[in-house]
């Protein structure tokens, strides 16, 4: 029976209306560089291994579960334990067993190994009634014999072969994932039913590991950075479709195994033959593992250095907002960047490319590491980890390092790329009054341009025992909906007007984004047919809104805006504070008083001065949200209990027909040149010659 390293409990897996609230936030900033986009994140020390129990099982389904619940972010500590030779979890080394093989857990081999194919985790159902589009590319599944079976392997797959692009369109599609290289990795365990499991594609979840007691620490032998790896290339394999499809980030920190004897004592500095070399090198186990998602640093500096033939040769809806990075262009017109990051649209449905590493902290004792050999695979220290330092009141609400400030609106002064912190956490306790401070400050470094990262055991309990004390903080990272939206479109029971669900007509109506200063600047979904003033954005400046004089129903918006701003929807939680805020000084510019920062002066507003339209509505499909009055949903709904399928692109439709109508006109022009010299070969009474006729 074949298994996989991700599997979640399903107590992690997002329900209505959070998956909905996930994909359409998602959507709506697809063209936002991925530098600016704020994702959850935690410190697996604390969020997973906080209690001295490094073992494989729990380790997997605590990663596993922060994954299902919308954590993209991750810090991982590792230890190099040069007695075995691999890369730990443990803190401490593990002894060395007599019977262990020769090739260490974290080696990579590029020879024969025992393998099948890897499977992937049915994706689940998705509330929303739609069907995904999985990304994939051609390949096949490579299978090796090992000649030598004393040594029972697995082999992690590191994915897709190659990058494809992706239109979200129909037609069944059958493809399978062929690796770049194989990485071997030793199975320990206890008993010999364990052993046989072992033989699948993906590392058997449920095998006995071998745990050792090392000093405070319970370390399972097999937890180590390649199984890490392993199972977040599980994951991509898992989510590889347009609806579940996100862009996954590893901070590695570094550290020197201690010893056991005397667990206080500071690990000798590492020198020469004790160093990771070859195979052990970090950026060849992920290469190994899961070089098909990922992206390096050597694809950022190509992509960078001509724009002409990366992020603008694609569609323009693929491409990253140039508004958001530094653009130069030669004499020949070859446009290039110095610090631009490509967009999510970009990674996921141009290239497939979904995964990026970075080193994080690196103790003294392991910087003799060769970090030049791993330049081409993992990021310099703290690329995507700026820290920002941010003040709390007791409430969670941030009294300072926010990045929106109201009047500034140019993007080098407000500059939130790659930054984060962590949410206020007030105790380890479950009181509401701590959950409360940790929602609130989350949701509120969010709406400032911060990514959350947890580096507490919330509730001291870790995610793998209890995933609910963590997904407060992935849901609280978004920023466009209220909490409870979207509300279904075809559950009339949640309509704000009340209607019956027999009224198809009011039903259809009811799929438009409004946005409530009142509610904290957050979306709710209203009837397309209100009158409400819009959101205009001014010369397409990420910061810079403007709302419409007049109002309008939701399809006649694009007039309501002046001329140089155009219709529009926030795509992050900063640009969403701003456009609130433009909201707020329209709402109370005529006010005497000025207390637009007063709780009770806002919620005496009006509807018409404390709502707006944002661009996004599910008018094409219910539940499908897009940006644009007349955009058509790119998946397609899913009837009944019908199963998510798989669909090949149109493009590879009309590429086929291209084919086909080339080969045809090929063969009519070489028919027509044949009939030509036949012709030229006789003369007007259909008499032969040979040369000129006098």
């Amino acid at each position: 029976m074949t298994s996989t390293l991700y599997e979640p409990a399903d107590a992690a897996k997002t329900t209505s209306p959070w998956d909905t609230a996930f994909l359409s936030q998602r959507d709506v900033g697809l063209q936002i560089p991925i530098n600016f986009v704020s994702r959850p994140g935690a410190w697996l020390a604390r969020a997973c291994f906080a209690h001295g129990r490094y073992l494989r099982s729990s380790g997997a389904k605590c990663i596993s579960n922060l994954l299902a619940a919308g954590f993209r972010r991750f810090i991982l500590d590792i230890y190099w334990d040069p007695n075995r030779r691999v890369w730990s979890l443990c803190p401490l080394g593990i002894p060395v067993r007599s019977d262990d093989s020769e090739s260490s857990p974290s080696s990579v081999s590029a020879g024969s190994s025992t393998s099948a194919t890897s499977t992937r985790l049915p994706s689940s159902g998705s509330s929303s009634g739609l069907v995904s589009v999985n990304l994939s590319s051609d390949g096949e599944v490579t299978r090796r014999q090992n000649d030598d079976e004393s040594t029972i392997e697995e082999t992690f797959t590191s994915g897709l072969s190659a990058p494809s692009t992706v239109q979200l369109t129909s037609s069944p599609l059958s493809s399978s994932n062929e690796p770049s290289r194989t990485a071997s990795y030793n199975v320990s365990t206890t008993n010999s039913t364990a052993a046989s499991s072992s033989t699948s594609g993906s590392p058997s979840s449920n095998g006995a590991s071998l745990v050792h007691q090392v000093g405070p620490y319970q370390c399972s032998e097999d937890l180590n950075i390649a199984l890490v790896i392993a199972l977040f290339s599980d994951f991509l394999d898992s989510t590889g479709n347009t609806l579940e499809a996100n862009v996954a980030q590893l901070t590695l920190n570094l550290h020197t195994a201690g010893i056991e004897s005397d667990s206080n004592q500071t690990p000798p500095t590492l020198v020469g033959p004790s160093l990771p070399a070859g195979d052990e090198l970090l950026g060849n186990i992920l290469n190994a593992n899961i070089s098909n998602y990922l992206f390096s640093p050597s694809r950022l500096y190509d992509d960078r250095a001509d724009l002409n033939t990366s992020w603008y040769n694609v569609d323009e809806l693929r491409r990253p907002d140039p508004a958001y990075y530094t653009t130069n262009v030669t004499r020949r017109d070859v446009h290039s960047t110095p610090d631009g990051w490509p967009s999510e649209s970009y990674l996921v449905f141009e290239r497939n490319i979904r995964f990026l590493v970075e080193f994080g902290t690196v103790e003294p004792q392991i910087r003799g590491y060769g970090f030049e050999s791993d330049a081409d695979e993992i990021f310099p220290a703290d690329t995507f980890r700026v820290s920002r330092h941010v003040s709390f009141a007791t409430g969670g609400d941030i009294t300072e390092g926010c990045f929106f400030d109201a009047g500034v609106f140019d993007l080098e002064t407000v500059n939130s790329s790659w930054a984060t912190a962590n949410p206020l956490v007030l105790s380890s306790s479950s009181s509401q009054g701590s959950i409360n401070a940790t929602f609130n400050s989350t949701s509120e470094l969010v709406s400032c341009g911060i990514s959350p990262i947890v580096s507490a055991t919330l509730e001291n309990i870790t995610a793998d025992v209890n995933i609910s004390a963590y997904q407060p903080v992935a849901y609280a990272s978004i920023w466009s909906w209220a909490p409870g939206e979207p509300v279904n479109t075809s559950d009339s029971s949640n309509s704000s007007t009340g209607s019956s669900s027999d009224d198809d007509e009011d039903n259809d109506l009811f799929r438009c984004a409004m946005l409530d200063i009142r509610r904290g600047g957050r979306w709710f979904v209203a009837e397309c047919t209100d009158h409400r003033r819009a959101a205009c954005r001014v010369n397409d400046e990420p910061y810079r809104w403007r709302i419409s004089e007049e109002s309008a129903v939701y399809s006649s918006s694009l007039e309501a805006c002046d001329d140089g701003s155009s219709f529009a929807a926030p795509r992050t939680g900063l640009e969403n504070s701003y456009l609130a805020e433009a909201v707020r000084s329209r709402a109370f510019r005529d006010s005497e008083d000025g207390n637009d920062n007063d709780e009770t002066a806002l919620a005496d507003l009006s509807d018409d001065d404390a709502i707006v339209w944002v661009n996004f509505n599910s008018l094409d499909l219910p539940n499908c949200w897009v940006v644009g009055v007349n955009e058509s949903c790119p998946y397609t709904e899913q009837k009944g209990d019908e199963s998510r399928t798989v669909v090949v692109p149109t493009v590879a439709a009309v590429i086929v027909f291209v084919l086909f109508m080339l080969t045809l006109f090929i063969k009519c022009a070489a028919n027509r040149q044949s009939v030509r010299r036949r012709r030229r070969r006789k003369g007007e009474g259909g008499w032969d010659y040979e040369g000129v006729p006098s």
